[in-house]
């Protein structure tokens, strides 16, 4: 297990009804790095990110997450909840967003452990105004960035759907974290959208050391921003390697276009 990881995917399987969605996987996340995890569909990404995330249990294996102080815990089969306390956010491929909030409010109602929860605090305005005030002008600013404030009053059911693939990206970004395990975020928006988004992803990097773990099918994208490249394939791992690397191997060129 190499220091710098912070995600440690240890042999981790997973079967429905006897069917191997995935086998013996092992990859490490390293900290601070845009890492890409791609493969044909039905090759086991998304269910990878639930196993990860709690919501479904392995079957074999062990996932450790290194928490700020350095050491490394054993998060295999924690509830979504307990993952998510830990400083690992996930986007979803099919957007779970709030139907009956706007955008704003669906964008406001994401952080963790906001003051204004506490019944006590929720009581005494000064205990949680700035903190509102700081997540409006956060969420704010992350519509002004995809020239998306006109939607900010806007519910789920009146917006496009690469819009709403929007704002669950950009919910989960309104989280602080240290790991973002984002699930096609690309998906439905037009290429300037999706390179605006790309360049936030690659900003939050670089400019705050913040971990990304991306599933996407727009492969030349991703590896315009991607550090490493994981290919999963009828649910083991194909390949691994450096963008330049994973586009000239022989076995993922087959694994997508066949023989």
């Amino acid at each position: 297990m190499k220091e710098d990881a912070i995600l440690v995917i240890n042999e981790v399987s997973k079967y429905f009804e006897g069917l191997k969605a995935l086998s013996k996987v092992t990859i490490e996340i390293p900290e601070k790095c845009i890492v890409g995890l791609i493969g044909p569909n039905g090759s086991g990404k998304t269910t990878l990110f639930n196993v990860i995330t709690g919501f479904y249990p392995p079957d074999e294996g062990k996932i450790l997450y290194k928490t700020l102080s350095g050491i490394f815990v054993d998060i295999t089969g924690l509830n979504p909840h307990e993952v998510f306390k830990m400083g690992v956010i996930r986007t979803f491929q099919i957007p779970r967003l709030f139907p009956s909030l706007t955008v704003l409010e669906n964008l406001l109602i994401t952080p963790l452990n906001q003051r204004g929860e506490s019944v006590v605090n929720s009581l005494r305005r000064s205990k949680w105004l700035r903190e509102e005030e700081e997540l409006v002008h956060r969420a704010v600013n992350l519509l002004k960035t995809f020239n998306r404030l006109n939607i900010a009053s806007k519910y789920p059911s009146e917006l496009s759907i690469g819009d709403i693939k929007l704002i669950e990206t950009l919910r989960g970004l309104m989280t602080p974290a240290r790991l973002y395990l984002l699930d096609e975020p690309l998906a439905g928006l037009d290429l300037h959208t999706a390179r605006s988004l790309l360049r936030l992803i690659w900003k939050l990097n670089k400019n705050h050391g913040l971990t990304f773990l991306i599933v996407e099918h727009r492969v030349d994208l991703l590896m315009e921003i991607a550090d490493f490249i994981y290919v999963l394939h009828n649910g083991s791992l194909l390949a691994s390697g450096t963008p330049g690397e994973i586009i000239n191997d022989p076995k993922v060129v087959r694994a997508y276009i066949g023989e």
